[in-house]
């Protein structure tokens, strides 16, 4: 069985890849053993053929899932990774599920579009796999999906509350998510007023957080630091942290692999779908590391996702340790 998981909405998609892994560990694999996850930014296609080859050894099903699979620029080519999956679509011990992410290019106008248009809205076209798809939200469905987002994590926004919100914050369900997390923390169980969103979401962003993720691509640890403990004195979320400098790691070690690839920054910009200024800064960082540091680093903050939710730990103490073992 192949579920794919597409459209522009990451952030959606996103939790639907956590909410299938939850329900497989929960129903099929309790310890975990027959699970392996990859991401495509890493995976080689002998690493996938080897994990679809293998069979689970404490568990009668097993799941792998691809996550931030961009078609035009992974590893694994589109062709490469259908013909690895043509003679499991019908395997029921075998569930393998892709999280494709669009092209940088994509914007909500051109989603829009492409939303009566079920057969163009992405370039993988896998047999028998079940496609799920994440448009971006708008209008009632936005809002509905905001209360829901505030009710998964035990707190209720007045209508008020909610507008405010949607004004400070856009429609970006990264950034609400994020500011809901927070304005949840500090409504201490009552609803969330106008008056805490004014209060707590800056509008616009007041963020310099691009000192903090080059200094950490530059290694200047002692700087790296200094911009961390700004940014949460500020009042920036160590969510917000987090994924901002997991897409800068990511950038840096796409950016690694694609210069042993392509000659020029142009050809690398277009091959990964970036912004030329974020290649030439991404190149002039990433020599300070080998590949295997950026990949030893993407899955560290994999880890740190899961400790700073968790843990008892402050998240700043865990952000200083990453930085100080960077």
């Amino acid at each position: 069985m192949v579920i794919h998981l597409t459209g522009p909405d990451t952030y959606r998609s996103h939790l639907r890849l956590n909410q299938l892994r939850e329900a497989f560990r929960a129903k099929h694999d309790p310890v975990g053993m027959g699970m392996v996850s990859f991401d495509a930014d890493v995976v080689t296609p002998e690493e996938f053929r080897s994990a679809l080859m293998t069979s689970g050894f404490f568990s009668t099903k097993k799941m792998i899932t691809l996550d931030h699979y961009r078609p035009s620029a992974a590893i694994i080519k589109p062709d490469e990774l259908i013909d690895q999956l043509k003679p499991l679509t019908k395997e029921a011990a075998v569930v393998v599920v892709i999280r494709e992410i669009p092209d940088k290019t994509t914007t909500r106008a051109s989603s829009e579009k492409l939303k009566t248009r079920r057969s163009k809205s992405t370039t993988l076209k896998i047999l028998d796999a079940k496609q799920e798809d994440f448009p971006f939200l708008s209008g009632l469905t936005l809002e509905r999906w905001i209360n829901q987002e505030a009710k998964r994590r035990h707190g209720q926004l007045t209508r008020e509350g909610l507008m405010a919100l949607i004004s400070a914050a856009g429609d970006d369900p990264w950034r609400l998510a994020m500011e809901l997390e927070k304005l949840v923390l500090f409504a201490s169980g009552q609803p969330i007023t106008a008056a805490l969103v004014n209060d707590q979401v800056a509008s616009p962003f007041r963020s310099n957080i691009f000192t903090l993720t080059d200094a950490i691509g530059l290694r200047q640890r002692d700087r790296a630091l200094r911009a961390l403990h700004q940014e949460l004195s500020s009042g920036t979320h160590p969510l917000a942290l987090l994924a901002t400098v997991a897409t800068h790691l990511r950038n840096l070690l796409r950016v690694k692999n694609a210069t042993a690839q392509y000659s020029t920054p142009a050809t690398i910009a277009k091959q990964l779908g970036l912004h030329p200024y974020v290649v030439q800064k991404a190149q002039s960082q990433s020599k300070y590391f080998t590949v295997a540091q950026l990949t030893a680093l993407h899955h560290r903050l994999i880890d740190l996702n899961v400790d700073i939710k968790i843990s008892s730990v402050s998240p700043e103490t865990l952000f200083d340790l990453f930085i100080v073992d960077s």
